[in-house]
């Protein structure tokens, strides 16, 4: 088993979508820059300021996959929920990590002379706040939404979403899940829309509902009936042209990418699930221009590192707000990338691959040895009840000899 096959199995399917793995990587560039923008701005003109929308395709492909999981395999107890959860688990964490840390010393290098625990301990809620990183539970209110590394959300809330989905998947019937995933999405987002239109990733909604788990909810339960969308529409986009599934994709892409670009949040923002779905359904046929376009090593190669891209924008924003505030744009936004995808290299190959590979392998290999362990406990189990039995017999013909 090499790197590379871990990979294919910890992502949770067996065909990869070269175009959405393209996409992903031109995504998390969009979602940066939104957030690159908030500190430093390209003059008047708003050019990213829907931007975090691309969080969305985010949860709802990761709904896709999950739901691609359980409900291709024939019969479900194949699959366990704590299997899935934690291949998701190894597979997120250790960049996740890295880079909240990294943004911790980076401030304690800055104010407190390289002291990480003086910055720790320098304000009361920070110690709360890493407590609250550390274990992934910082969207659930308990540290008041006061995020040290503030994109690092997005992954608490698909950990906490993906395992109440798994369980739906599991233990309910498939002939309801596909209504669940429908009417799931459309109450909380309808609530969204009413409350909180532009689905904050902090706070509550109506006053007791976390807002970061409610958006990652309605993502992923959507993805999840896309995935049926998907099957669907699966023979129908088989038998098409390479130019109508052309057509299509340049189509959604379009709207997609205009949907994060060039204009103000609005209600409007909720058109984007359209281009979002249509583009996970058309993408896994693979034969469409902009498929084939961003199937090209450069794009694949963002796709890989994406993740990591994404989790590490604040630390290398913050170094620059820190360090290089002076330079105006678009200097900054040109180094703000290099450096972003410098460290996201460094993070992906050195952490995301080398230690989710190295934790994998521990873990296959306590996992063998726990089978052999009850395998042998089974084995002297079975050799004690025999000569139980052999013993009992000894002494009935004594008993028998005696008389």
């Amino acid at each position: 088993m090499n790197k590379n096959d871990f990979r294919l199995q910890t992502d949770g399917h067996r065909y990869r979508s070269k175009g959405i793995d393209g996409l992903r990587g031109i995504v998390s560039i969009i979602i940066a820059l939104f957030h690159f923008e908030l500190i430093f701005p390209f003059g008047n003109k708003t050019i990213f300021g829907t931007g975090y929308l691309g969080v969305e395709f985010f949860f709802i492909l990761s709904g896709f996959l999950i739901a691609k999981s359980f409900l291709e395999k024939t019969c479900r107890n194949e699959i366990s929920i704590s299997s899935v959860i934690i291949k998701k688990i190894i597979r997120l964490y250790p960049a996740y990590i890295i880079s909240t840390f990294l943004l911790g010393f980076l401030y304690s290098i800055k104010w407190y002379n390289g002291n990480f625990f003086k910055w720790l301990f320098s304000e009361g809620h920070l110690k709360w706040d890493l407590f609250s990183e550390i274990f992934c539970i910082q969207v659930t209110g308990t540290s008041n939404f006061e995020y040290i590394n503030g994109p690092a959300w997005y992954v608490s809330a698909l950990l906490i979403t993906s395992f109440i989905s798994s369980i739906i998947l599991k233990y309910f019937k498939r002939c309801y899940i596909k209504y669940i995933a429908i009417i799931i999405p459309v109450i909380l987002y309808g609530v969204f829309f009413i409350y909180d239109p532009y689905m904050s990733p902090a706070g509550f909604v109506i006053n007791f509902i976390p807002a970061p788990l409610m958006r990652s909810s309605a993502g992923i339960f959507l993805g999840i009936f896309v995935y049926y969308m998907f099957k669907r529409t699966e023979p129908f986009l088989i038998k098409q042209s390479y130019l109508t599934i052309s057509i299509l994709e340049i189509i959604l892409t379009a709207n997609f990418i205009g949907l994060l670009i060039l204009r103000q949040a609005s209600r409007w923002n909720y058109m984007i699930f359209i281009p979002i779905c249509g583009l996970i359904v058309i993408m896994f046929s693979n034969k469409g221009i902009i498929s084939k376009l961003v199937s090209l090593k450069p794009f694949q190669l963002l796709g890989k590192i994406s993740y990591s891209f994404y989790l590490v924008q604040s630390p290398c924003s913050n170094f620059i707000k820190i360090w290089l505030e002076g330079l105006g744009q678009p200097y900054v936004t040109i180094i703000y990338l290099i450096i972003n995808f410098l460290l996201a290299i460094i993070i992906y190959y050195l952490f995301e691959v080398k230690i989710t590979y190295f934790i994998s392998m521990k873990l296959k290999k306590l996992s063998e040895t726990i089978l052999f362990v009850k395998s042998l406990s089974s084995k002297v189990t079975e050799q004690n009840m025999q000569l139980e039995a052999l013993r009992a017999r000894v002494k009935l013909l004594e008993e028998i000899n005696k008389k």
